[in-house]
């Protein structure tokens, strides 16, 4: 790693565009990549956004992912991240 961490957020509600936010703040981590499955909140991502966070979780260039999904959702995109070797927080 080149002593950047390269983040992908999964979930960009209110939640998910506040981690955003406080990421840019945040010396040596850089937000790359957004998944959400709403057009409208997927374009106010400054990055690459899709709707499906599987995209993220195939770029092996992404690090760590973040979590923002709705609770019912947390197992299933944590369990797939962990499974791609991703480091992942969980909101």
């Amino acid at each position: 790693m080149d002593g950047n961490i390269k983040l992908g957020i999964v979930g960009f509600g209110y939640t998910g565009q506040q981690h955003a936010r406080i990421v840019k703040e945040i010396e040596g981590v850089s937000l790359v990549a957004v998944a959400e499955s709403d057009f409208q909140k997927r374009a106010c991502a400054d990055v690459q956004a899709r709707a499906d966070y599987r995209f993220i979780l195939d770029d092996s260039s992404i690090d760590a992912v973040s979590i923002c999904l709705p609770h019912f959702l947390h197992e299933e995109a944590a369990t797939a991240a962990l499974a791609a070797g991703k480091h992942v927080l969980i909101e």
